[in-house]
């Protein structure tokens, strides 16, 4: 079954080892380094972006990426962050870009936890951090919130699903997806176990044009949530393009959510 549901995940992602956006292109610095899991046999490849004239750090932003070819690629989603006075840690996923190891769904909160633990060990951070989140990339970081609510002031999402082998169903169809789904085969708990018990404070955004998350998956998640968690419908605009170009009120909305939870 593991070659199987091994098969199945080469599909969820598109990641790759390639060059692309380096934080010199939007003016920024960045410090690189490599985050050990021994357990597990990876070297997670990281780094801490921030810009040169921030005059204080407002906070530390934690992103999980949409397994989409590798954190180069997807820093253009996070520089309203960055130009908002905030540092965003980035990291490739075991098996993309520079880090080393088997890319799978379950071992995504483990390259996060690597990497955090890493920046506390070298003290790089200090306080509470947040966390900003994408397609696939929610699924990793609702485990991970759940795994250090202590730790983490707020959780950003866009797009996330309620369950893998679900969304699977929704996104493929019939036979297929149902094929993919009896396939997989994941130890970690899905984001429908967990997001009714969070405690970390939660706001959500759904694009409009949205080819990857389905419908169903959508409501489905909206139905786990409670009373105090924002949901944000984006009309006009596709998934990953919400927090990308000049500013908008989605992004500022990321922003001041983040703040007042880190005040």
């Amino acid at each position: 079954m593991s070659i199987l549901s091994s098969f199945v995940e080469s599909f969820v992602f598109q990641c790759n080892n390639r060059s692309y956006w380096i934080p010199q292109h939007f003016g920024l610095t960045g410090e690189y380094f490599f985050a050990e899991d021994a357990r597990a046999k990876k070297r997670i490849s990281a780094g801490i972006i921030k810009h040169p004239e921030a005059e204080h750090i407002k906070g530390t932003v934690l992103y999980f990426y949409a397994g989409v070819c590798n954190w180069q690629y997807n820093l253009p989603q996070v520089l309203f962050l960055l130009f908002s006075g905030y540092q965003v840690v980035v990291f490739d996923y075991a098996g993309a870009g520079a880090s080393e190891g088997s890319l799978t769904i379950d071992g995504l909160t483990e390259d996060a936890q690597a990497v955090f633990n890493h920046l506390k060990s070298a003290h790089k951070i200090e306080g509470k951090i947040v966390v900003f989140a994408q397609g696939i990339g929610c699924d990793a970081a609702i485990r991970f919130c759940s795994e250090n609510s202590d730790e983490v002031a707020a959780l950003a999402m866009e797009s996330p699903y309620s369950s893998r082998k679900g969304w699977m169903r929704d996104h493929w169809g019939p036979l297929i997806g149902d094929l993919m789904a009896n396939c997989l085969s994941c130890r970690t708990a899905d984001p429908q176990t967990l997001v009714p018990n969070m405690k970390t404070p939660m706001m959500v955004f759904f694009p409009a044009n949205n080819l990857y998350l389905p419908e169903k998956q959508k409501q489905a998640f909206i139905k786990l949530l409670d009373a105090r968690t924002r949901v944000v419908e984006v009309p006009k605009k596709a998934y990953l393009s919400v927090f990308t170009g000049d500013c908008n009120k989605e992004q500022m909305e990321v922003v001041h959510f983040f703040e007042r939870h880190l005040a």
